[in-house]
């Protein structure tokens, strides 16, 4: 879609007055000196150019961390990882944690049929079947990964917070909110899930 995007834009053609493109046209136009290169190599040729280029381009860019790397460093393989954002999860190798810990899909689906369809940040908090959900899974992690956006796929409440609170210890904030299980005390208090999360 992007490269053919970029081949339009070497045509003449602008984005949003003569053909439809749904993104802002960032990606495309910098992908036009490969668009350009497809006179020569071809259109497979440049779409496999762009395919090798732009996640190079994209690493260079970023400043953030790769979470993956940082996923694989501070949660070991195998642990019971309950999180709002399974992609991370998927894209570190860390998404099946064993036979006792339950596979969250869909955080935010789970939490809607839960409630009987109340959304997470609204009276979702208020349904006692979706928190006692919520509170199971974290009664079966090792880890928790909780990103900016977990207040609007789990039902925070009080009883979920304290729970947070008296077993797990903050152990990094980024790529996202992690916390360990602790054995009994957890060694860093103080903190509020909903203020680091950004809920």
């Amino acid at each position: 879609m992007y490269l053919g995007a970029a081949i339009r834009i070497l045509a003449g053609n602008l984005p949003y007055r003569d053909f439809t493109l749904i993104q802002p046209p960032g990606l495309p136009l910098l992908l036009t000196p490969i668009a350009a290169l497809s006179h020569w190599i071809g259109t497979r040729g440049a779409m496999g150019t762009a395919r090798i280029l732009v996640p190079v381009v994209a690493r260079g860019v970023s400043s953030a961390p790769d979470p993956a790397l940082a996923l694989d460093r501070l949660i070991p393989r195998g642990a019971c990882v309950i999180t709002d954002n399974p992609a991370y999860l998927i894209a570190s190798d860390r998404y099946l944690g064993g036979p006792r810990c339950p596979p969250v899909v869909d955080p935010y689906g789970t939490t809607i049929a839960s409630s009987g369809g109340l959304v997470a940040n609204g009276e979702a908090a208020r349904s006692l079947p979706a928190v006692k959900t919520w509170i199971g899974y974290f009664r079966a992690a090792q880890f928790l990964l909780l990103t900016p956006a977990s207040g609007v796929r789990i039902p925070w409440d009080r009883t979920l917070e304290s729970y947070v609170h008296a077993h797990f210890a903050l152990i990094a904030t980024q790529p996202a909110l992690i916390l360990r299980r602790a054995p009994e005390e957890p060694s860093r208090r103080g903190y509020s899930l909903i203020t680091l999360a950004g809920a």
